[in-house]
């Protein structure tokens, strides 16, 4: 038995060699991983995926093909922590090309140039990305390049209707439209992607209009934000996720009610409002103190969300003190406390 183990691990091993040299000579590829021009290749069955780069590499092209096969993506967070800055296309048509998630988180990538225009990604992959100053997109497809913004015209799944999606707003370029002293409005969009403004350095405060009708998760993550200002008067045609705002440590957010039963609306919404209901204020509003426009029945004395407060004689939340000890503070990063 040990014997035709052996036998058949020799075997195997001697087929894997006869196998690469017959693919080579015959024009084709062995399966493995390879490096070139500072880039990390991995050969599966004669398809090529980018792993990542070479430790102390600053400058990568990622091209179309590699030894004659094509180049078919960039794998899940296989620039993640590298020190390449930049990271260049080849303008070329990129077949079935696609990225994975968390590819350039925390990395020190500067410019994405030539970005494939029918390039295919999902949720998380611009996620980490800090250090962006500049992308530029090459091509024909969904994704293109407006005031210096990633965007991606789409299809809602729900109602079938074209959309336009704010995919990415690099983290490290000041916004070159709709902007003003640190106050971005939002706007000509209809969707805000996941962690499309992520480590934002400009964004101070944010202005929502009317016609944007989806903020989605971490959208704002590692932003540090004073307030956010929702211009839309119907709080059911607007959807902004419960994490789009998260870790966002005295948040003011402004929406348009005017009346206390107009406040309670909003306060009652079922997504992220839940989360900040007691910085939620009509935007008329001018106090600086920490207070609350209204409450709902389950609210009482007590603590919520890092928050020790209590309710004076006419029903209205007071004395609001942070609570450092609980552990919905110790969520937050510290630069946040």
């Amino acid at each position: 038995m040990k014997k035709f183990k052996i036998f058949s691990a020799l075997a195997l091993s001697a087929l894997a060699l006869t196998t690469g040299a017959f693919l080579t000579a015959c024009g084709g590829v062995a399966d493995g991983t390879y490096t070139e021009n500072g880039l990390i290749f991995k050969v599966e069955n004669q398809n090529v995926y980018i792993t990542g780069a070479e430790e102390g590499t600053t400058e990568v092209t990622i091209p179309a093909e590699f030894k004659n096969l094509t180049v078919y993506a960039i794998e899940e967070e296989a620039f993640k922590d590298s020190t390449v800055t930049k990271i260049s296309f080849e303008e070329k048509d990129y077949r079935l090309f696609s990225i994975g998630v968390h590819a350039f988180d925390n990395s020190a990538v500067k410019e994405i140039i030539n970005l494939p225009a029918n390039v295919t990604m999902g949720d998380k992959v611009f996620s980490g990305l800090k250090n962006l100053e500049k992308i530029t997109v090459y091509g024909t497809g969904d994704y293109y390049i407006e005031n210096g913004n990633l965007i991606k015209d789409d299809t809602d799944l729900f109602t079938d209707e074209e959309v336009k999606i704010l995919v990415l707003a690099p983290a490290n370029m000041q916004p070159t439209a709709n902007f003003d002293n640190g106050t971005y409005t939002i706007t000509g969009v209809d969707e805000v992607y996941d962690y499309a403004f992520d480590s934002n350095k400009y964004i101070t405060d944010i202005i929502i209009e009317e016609d944007v009708k989806r903020i989605e998760s971490y959208a704002f993550q590692n932003v540090v934000l004073n307030s956010v200002t929702i211009k839309n008067t119907d709080r059911f045609d607007i959807f902004i996720d419960g994490t789009a705002f998260y870790a966002h440590k005295d948040l003011k957010i402004y929406v348009p009610a005017t009346t206390n039963s107009e406040m309670n609306s909003w306060l009652g919404n079922t997504n992220f409002l839940q989360s900040h209901n007691w910085l939620i204020h009509p935007e008329s509003c001018t106090r600086d103190d920490m207070h609350m426009h209204g409450l709902r029945s389950s609210m009482a004395t007590g603590s919520i969300w890092g928050y020790d407060y209590s309710l004076d004689d006419d029903g209205n939340m007071a004395n609001i003190k942070i609570n450092s000890s609980t552990s919905a503070m110790q969520s937050y990063p510290d630069y946040m406390k």
